[in-house]
C-alpha cells in the first residue's frame, strides 16, 4: 500500500469526495514520464515519444489515454472551419524545415509552453491517464493481494527500461511510479535493516548471555511472531505500507529479547545456586510469569491505542504490533522453559538457606548504584524535575509536518528522481483536483461563471506551491483563438454565452474529446487540475484555507470538492497530530490502570507510571529543540517506547513489592532489587538500544531519526527506573511492611 488515499477509511469525507470525482471524471491517480533531451523537436526524439506513447497505451492495463507531444489534441483553422488532430503528422518529417514547422506550431499554443513542454525545448511530458479500476481487475488471481497502481507502475517501468529506450533520459513519476518504486525500495530496505538488526542482536546477546539458549529463544519467538502475524495478514489479503513494515518486527524483537532475558536471569541465578534445572525453571517462571503477563498486556494495550488514529497505516501498525507481542509472549512462556529444561543437573554450589544472599558476577556494581541512589534522593528528584521543565518547554515547539524529500532523504533513489523532476521547468511532484459543482445544469458554460473560474485559477497560480494548472478554460480559449485565425487577443473567454456553446459544439464535432476530462456532460461541474512544485504539509494546510476562501467568495452557492495527494497529505498530517495526542493519553491510561491492578495499589501504580513518562518528555523535548516534526513514523515512537519501558518498570516495582512482602524494609528491598534485576534491566536496555540503533544503518532519514529517538528514549527509561523508581517508592511507601521490617528501620534509625 503506497498511495496516500489508502491511508483513509472508506467513510472519510475525503474518500467520499474522491468517489464523487471518479464517478464523473474517472481515475484521479495518474502516471507520467518526463523526457529530457538537448532538443525534443528532433526526428529521433519525436519518433521515440510516439513509439513509447503508443506502447504504453496498448500494453499497460487500465490506461485510458496517453497525452504527449506527439499524441495530444492540437486545433488548427482550416478552410472548412476547425480541425482537431495531432501536432506531429503520422509521417514524422526528417528535414530541418519540417521539424522547425512542428516547433513553431507547438509554440503558437502558448498555454502549452512550460506545461506540456518547456520553453527551451529540452523537456516534455508523457502523461498517462488511467480509467477507473474495476473490481474484476483487482480480483484476478494474478493480481490478488497486489495494489493496482503497483501493477500498472511495474508495467510502465518494464516498458521504459527496454533496450530500445536506454539511450533516452526518461524519468517516471506520478502515483503509478511512486506505488511501484516505494514498495520495491522499502521491501528491500526493510529486509536489509531487519537482517542487520538480527545480526547485531545475535552478537550482543552472545556477549551478554554466553548461552546458546539465550540467543536461540528470542530469535525463534521473533521469527515465529513475524511468520504467523504476517502470514495471517497475507492470507486475509491485508495490504500494508511497506515503509511501516519494520515497526512491528522491531517491537517483536524488543519484547522477545526483554522477556527472555528476565526469565534467563532468574533461571541462571537459581541454577548456579542450586544446580537443580527443573527447580530453577519453575523458580524463574514463578518470579517472572505475572510480571511478564502484565507487561505483555500493557504493551498490547499501548499498541491497540493506535486504533484511535484515523489513518489506516497507523491502525495497521498498532494491530500488527499487538498481534506480534501476543504471539511472542505465548512462545516465550512456552519455548523458554522447554529449552531450559534440557540438560543435566549439577552439584549445588551452596545451601538453600544461602540462596538469597549469594552474589553473582557484577552484583556489587548494582548494589553500589542502589546505595548511591538511596543516599541522594533530593538531588535525584530536583535534577529530574529541572530536566522535565526544560524538556517540557521544548515539547511546545513540536509540530506535525511531512516533507517527503526531508523525511526520506536524497539517498533514496526514487525520491532523488522525484526531486530532480521538481527542479525542472515543467516537472512537479504531485497534483490535485478542485471541482466546482454548480446549482443548475448548463451553468458551467455561462461566461460569468467561466470568468469567475478563470479568476479562481489565476489566484491559485499565485500560491507558492503551485507549478501550473489546467482546466476547460484552456480548451475554450484555444478554440476561440483558433476560430479567429490564431489571433492571440482572442485567447480569452467570449462575452457571449451562445458563442461559448458553439465553440464547445464545434470542438466536439471536430473530434475533440478532452473537454469531457474537464467538464461533465450536464455542464454543471468544472474541474481544475493543479500541479504543485513540492509538498510541505504545514504550507499545504495554509494554502487549503486560502483555497476554501477563494471558492467561497467566488462560488458561494456551489459545492466544492478537493481531491488528490495535496489534500490527502494535509489531512493525514492533521490526523497524525490528533492521533498522537489520542494514542498518548490512551496508552497512559492503559498503563496506569494495569499498574494499579498488578500492584493492587493506586499509589504504586502511579509511581510506576513515572518512568514511562520520562521518555515522553525526553523524546518530545529533543524533537522540539531540534525541530524534528511528527510524521507517520515518529508518531509511533511514544506509545511504542511506553509499551517497552513498562516492562522494566513492572519488574523493578514488582520485585521491590516481593522483597517487602518477605519482610525487608523499603531501603533493603531496593538494594536487593538492584542486586537481583539491575543487571537484567541494563542488559535488556542495551540489547534493545543496539537493535533499534540498527535503523541508523538505513539510507532513509526517518529510519535514522526513529533509531536515534528510540535509543534515547530507552536510555532515559532505564535511568528513570534506576534513579526515580526506587526513590519514589522508598519515600511514599505504597506497600504494607511487616512489623519486623518496620522495627528494623526504627533500630537502624
Amino acid at each position: 500500500n503506497s498511495a496516500w488515499d489508502k491511508w483513509f477509511f472508506a467513510d472519510d469525507p475525503i474518500m467520499k469526495a474522491k468517489d464523487r470525482f471518479e464517478e464523473i471524471f474517472g481515475n484521479s491517480d495518474n502516471g507520467a514520464i518526463l523526457f529530457q533531451a538537448d532538443d525534443i523537436f528532433t526526428y529521433d526524439n519525436l519518433r521515440m515519444i510516439r513509439e513509447l506513447s503508443k506502447e504504453i497505451e496498448d500494453k499497460v492495463p487500465m490506461v485510458e489515454k496517453v497525452v504527449s507531444l506527439t499524441e495530444f489534441e492540437f486545433s488548427r483553422g482550416t478552410k472548412e472551419g476547425i480541425e482537431v488532430g495531432n501536432l506531429v503528422p503520422d509521417d514524422i518529417p526528417r528535414d530541418r524545415t519540417g521539424l522547425e514547422n512542428i516547433r513553431r506550431l507547438a509554440f503558437s499554443k502558448k498555454n502549452l509552453v512550460n506545461k506540456l513542454f518547456s520553453d527551451d525545448s529540452r523537456e516534455t511530458w508523457i502523461q498517462i491517464r488511467l480509467r477507473e479500476i474495476p473490481d474484476e481487475f483487482k480480483e484476478r488471481p494474478e493480481n490478488k493481494g497486489k495494489e493496482p497502481l503497483y501493477l500498472i507502475g511495474g508495467e510502465i517501468n518494464r516498458i521504459t527500461h527496454q533496450e530500445k529506450y536506454k539511450g533516452y533520459d526518461l524519468k517516471e513519476t506520478g502515483m503509478t511510479a511512486v506505488a511501484f518504486d516505494k514498495s520495491n525500495f522499502f521491501q528491500k530496505e526493510a529486509g536489509k535493516v531487519i537482517l542487520i538488526a538480527i545480526a547485531a542482536t545475535i552478537i550482543i546477546l552472545t556477549i551478554f548471555l554466553r548461552s546458546f539458549r539465550g540467543v536461540v529463544v528470542p530469535l525463534v519467538t521473533t521469527l515465529s511472531a513475524i511468520l504467523i502475524s504476517y502470514g495471517v495478514m497475507g492470507f486475509l489479503g491485508v495490504s500494508i505500507d511497506a515503509a511501516m513494515l519494520t515497526v512491528p518486527v522491531y517491537l517483536a524483537m524488543a519484547v522477545s529479547i526483554g522477556y527472555s532475558i528476565h526469565i534467563l536471569n532468574f533461571f541462571k541465578r537459581r541454577f548456579i545456586m542450586t544446580g537443580n534445572r527443573r527447580e530453577s525453571v519453575l523458580y524463574a517462571i514463578e518470579h517472572t510469569g505475572w510480571p511478564l503477563f502484565f507487561t505483555a498486556l500493557t504493551t498490547v494495550g499501548c499498541m491497540l491505542s493506535f486504533n484511535l488514529a484515523d489513518i489506516t497505516s497507523i491502525r495497521w501498525v498498532g494491530n500488527a504490533s499487538a498481534s506480534m507481542v501476543t504471539v511472542v509472549y505465548i512462545f516465550v512462556m512456552v519455548l523458554t522453559p522447554v529449552f531450559l529444561s534440557f540438560g543435566k543437573d549439577r552439584k549445588p554450589m551452596m545451601k538453600a538457606a544461602d540462596v538469597e544472599a549469594a552474589p553473582m558476577k557484577n552484583d556489587g556494581c548494582y548494589e553500589r548504584l542502589g546505595e548511591w541512589v538511596l543516599g541522594n534522593p533530593v538531588k535525584i528528584l530536583v535534577t529530574g524535575f529541572m530536566l522535565v521543565i526544560i524538556l517540557g518547554f521544548g515539547m511546545k515547539n513540536v509540530i506535525a509536518d511531512f516533507e517527503p524529500f526531508k523525511s526520506f532523504g536524497m539517498k533514496v533513489p526514487y525520491v532523488k528522481r522525484l526531486y530532480d523532476i521538481t527542479q525542472t521547468k515543467i516537472g512537479s511532484m504531485y497534483s490535485y483536483n478542485l471541482i466546482i459543482e454548480l446549482p443548475e445544469n448548463g451553468q458551467a458554460k455561462e461566461p460569468i461563471i467561466l470568468k469567475k473560474f478563470e479568476k479562481l485559477e489565476s489566484e491559485i497560480q499565485k500560491l507558492p506551491l503551485t507549478k501550473n494548472s489546467t482546466s476547460i478554460l484552456d480548451v475554450i480559449k484555444d478554440m476561440n483563438r483558433t476560430l479567429h485565425g490564431g489571433d492571440e487577443s482572442y485567447y480569452r473567454i467570449p462575452e457571449d454565452g451562445d458563442l461559448v456553446s458553439q465553440l464547445l459544439l464545434l470542438y466536439e464535432n471536430s473530434g475533440g474529446k478532452d473537454a469531457e476530462y474537464w467538464m461533465d456532460y450536464d455542464y454543471k461541474i468544472l474541474r481544475l487540475q493543479v500541479a504543485i512544485s513540492e509538498f510541505r504539509a504545514a504550507e499545504v494546510e495554509r494554502e487549503i484555507e486560502v483555497l476554501r476562501k477563494f471558492v467561497t467568495d467566488l462560488f458561494p452557492k456551489s459545492s466544492p470538492g478537493m481531491v488528490g495527494t495535496f489534500f490527502e497529505g494535509a489531512l493525514a498530517n492533521n490526523y497524525i497530530a490528533r492521533g498522537q495526542v489520542k494514542t498518548f493519553f490512551v496508552a497512559l491510561i492503559v498503563i496506569a490502570l494495569l499498574m494499579i491492578i498488578v500492584f493492587r495499589s493506586v499509589k504504586a501504580g502511579l509511581i510506576a507510571l513515572v518512568p514511562n513518562l520520562i521518555p515522553v518528555f525526553v523524546i518530545g523535548g529533543i524533537m522540539g529543540y531540534f525541530k524534528i516534526p511528527i510524521d507517520m513514523m515518529s508518531m509511533t515512537i511514544v506509545p511504542m517506547i511506553m509499551g517497552i519501558a513498562v516492562d522494566d518498570s513492572i519488574h523493578f516495582v514488582n520485585h521491590m513489592k516481593l522483597e517487602i512482602e518477605k519482610g525487608a524494609a523499603y531501603k533493603e528491598a531496593a538494594r536487593r532489587t538492584f542486586k537481583t534485576v539491575g543487571r537484567a534491566l541494563l542488559m535488556t536496555s542495551l540489547v534493545l538500544i543496539v537493535t533499534f540503533g540498527m535503523y541508523c544503518s538505513s539510507v532513509v532519514i526517518f529510519y535514522k531519526i526513529l533509531g536515534v529517538l528510540v535509543a534515547v528514549g530507552l536510555v532515559s527509561a532505564l535511568l528513570a527506573d534506576y534513579l526515580l523508581t526506587p526513590v519514589l517508592i522508598t519515600l511514599t511507601k505504597p506497600f504494607r511492611e511487616k512489623v519486623e521490617a518496620i522495627e528494623l528501620d526504627e533500630k537502624s534509625a
